[in-house]
């Protein structure tokens, strides 16, 4: 009990000791800056998850990581996480990890450039009725693997993927 007469709760539930409790179920506008006058409880809808995915996923997550969107980004990231029926944290974690995992894709567009180069180096001179020795073909293999990663390269920094 303080001096004061209030009963001193720790339980977050209860909010700070004393102070009335307000409920505020919209979460897009609130602006909470030390309202003295009461203690904010925040009801949302939450993702139900069953109780071993929740206490492995609990396990695992522990490094927060944020990001700074101006009102309309927030309201439109959270707008599209909801029409994919998540949760917008949620969302956001799986296409940042999506997008570092699809660091291979410098690689398969490597390999698609590779193709394309055998198939004009090789289509040309047989079109024009020439003939390809093993020697030239087997040359033109090894030129193409040393040229196209730094094609690929060069079409991912130009481009900025």
């Amino acid at each position: 009990m303080l001096r004061t007469g209030r009963i001193l709760t720790l339980h977050p539930s209860q909010g700070r000791a004393g102070a009335p409790q307000c409920t505020r179920r919209d979460l897009y506008e609130i602006a909470v800056s030390g309202a003295p006058e009461c203690t904010w409880i925040f009801e949302a809808n939450m993702a139900v998850l069953e109780k071993t995915q929740s206490k492995d996923r609990d396990a695992l997550r522990v490094f927060p990581v944020t990001a700074k969107f101006t009102r309309q980004e927030r309201r439109t990231v959270t707008e599209f996480a909801r029409s994919k029926g998540m949760a917008r944290g949620q969302w956001m974690r799986e296409v940042l990890l999506a997008e570092l995992g699809s660091g291979n894709s410098e690689a398969s567009l490597a390999e698609i450039l590779g193709v394309r180069l055998l198939l004009v180096n090789v289509l040309r001179p047989l079109a024009a009725g020439q003939r390809i020795t093993p020697e030239a073909f087997d040359k033109l293999l090894d030129d193409i693997s040393t040229a196209k990663h730094d094609l690929a390269a060069k079409l991912v920094t130009e481009t900025g993927r």
